[in-house]
């Protein structure tokens, strides 16, 4: 998730991940139209083989310049996908505190004061859990933001990650529901999803 929403921050350069910077997006053309309100539609993520489809409801939702940042009812959500092997363990939920603990690790590195971060474990779909986690971001690093907010969840062999940033004076409830609504909504196929595919 590394390069999420610091890039909001201006910290963009400190917290970018050389991973993210090496990589290649496959995506439609911005924000396509569905039958339940719009999507953006994701074919071979990083050249992985991985075909999504961020679907946002009636949500109102643009592109940016960013192939995987989207403004989403005046929220930046961005979602980042990583192969889960490096953080793997005998469960989902043991791989994603693997993972949350080294972001935790990695953003400890480039920002003045070790993120404590809240988790919780979410239901996302029958038998599937994810883990919703934030953490406050340290006085005087952004007027703006309070707090880094996100949702991952393992899908195969990839752990799928949604972020957001909760701004001064909003709720943070607000940020959740609309990570975990999209989370719950995204679709996966095993092929190339195309026009007909689209709901």
């Amino acid at each position: 998730m590394r390069r999420l929403f610091l890039v909001l921050l201006l910290v963009q350069t400190v917290l970018g991940s050389a991973q993210q910077l090496r990589t290649t997006y496959k995506t439609s053309a911005g924000i396509i139209k569905t039958a339940s309100g719009s999507a953006a539609v994701f074919n071979n993520y990083k050249g992985l083989g991985l075909n999504f489809q961020l679907n946002f409801g009636k949500a109102a939702a643009t592109a940016t310049e960013s192939p995987t940042l989207f403004d989403v009812n005046a929220l930046p959500v961005q979602v980042i996908v990583v192969r889960a092997a490096s953080h793997q363990k005998a469960t989902a939920q043991a791989t994603l505190t693997a993972y949350i603990s080294s972001e935790i690790a990695y953003t400890s590195q480039a920002i003045s004061a070790p993120p404590k971060p809240l988790v919780s474990a979410v239901q996302l779909k029958s038998g599937q859990l994810g883990k919703l986690w934030s953490y406050a971001l340290p006085a005087g690093m952004s007027d703006e933001v309070e707090q880094q907010v996100f949702l991952n969840f393992v899908h195969g062999d990839f752990i799928i990650g949604l972020g957001s940033a909760q701004f001064k004076g909003k709720s943070l409830k607000t940020v959740q529901t609309l990570l975990l609504t999209m989370a719950r909504a995204m679709q996966f196929s095993p092929t190339t999803i195309t026009a007909s595919a689209k709901r």
